[in-house]
């Protein structure tokens, strides 16, 4: 009696701990009943993507990620599996599987059908792999340019400043001072000589009509 209810307990903890993982992989969307529908993909980069990330194809999600893996060849490339649970889904051998923004800030998996209707993909095969920039590399990408050409239009008034202020400098400001100062004493000369012109003319003017009477006479 005591062997068999050590029997039973044995059980009830097996039985618990199976109920326990069938829950958690229930939980993230895995299916073990489905294990052997896993594809593979090959990326230089897989940054955002983790083992709970999803798979969609057309907005539905038919899948989800259950590992990744460096491969032992030394060329640097991660290997991804995923678990295809739409069995309705027909997957052509050449299609794609890309790596995408989802949202602000997570990654997926999104499916591209292939053209290849004779050939199908099967589980175990190795698809091909594409990435699609991320929400912030993209945003960089277009404010790169932008920032560059700042950075020009920056540096050109930078130059510009500098030669106005060497242009506006103490000694620039009292040369130009001293020009005015010149050219103002100059013009007031002139006023006075002409002044003086007109005086002189006009003295000489009375002089001159008695010399053409007396000329006349």
């Amino acid at each position: 009696m005591k062997i068999k209810r050590e029997y039973s307990i044995a059980a009830v903890v097996l039985g618990g701990i199976v109920l326990l993982i069938f829950g958690m992989n229930f939980l993230k969307g895995l299916d073990l009943l489905q294990k052997s529908n896993v594809y593979h993909v090959v990326y230089r980069d897989v940054s955002g993507v983790t083992s709970a990330s999803p798979v969609f194809f057309n907005g539905l999600k038919v899948g989800q990620v259950i590992g990744t893996e460096m491969l032992p060849d030394g060329s640097g490339l991660i290997a991804i599996s995923f678990q295809l649970n739409e069995r309705k889904l027909p997957l052509p051998r050449d299609s794609k599987v890309e790596i995408y923004s989802a949202d602000l800030f997570s990654r997926a998996l999104r499916i591209v059908l292939g053209d290849d209707k004779l050939h199908s993909a099967h589980p175990g095969d190795t698809l091909q792999g594409n990435t699609q920039l991320s929400l912030s590399d993209a945003v960089s990408e277009q404010i790169d340019p932008l920032k560059a050409k700042a950075e020009s239009i920056l540096a050109n008034v930078d130059s510009l400043l500098s030669s106005m202020q060497q242009l506006i400098n103490p000694q620039t400001i009292g040369d130009i001072d001293t020009s005015f100062s010149n050219i103002r004493k100059a013009l007031e000369i002139l006023s006075t000589t002409a002044l003086r012109l007109d005086q002189l003319v006009a003295t000489q003017s009375a002089s001159l009509s008695a010399t053409m009477r007396n000329l006349e006479r």
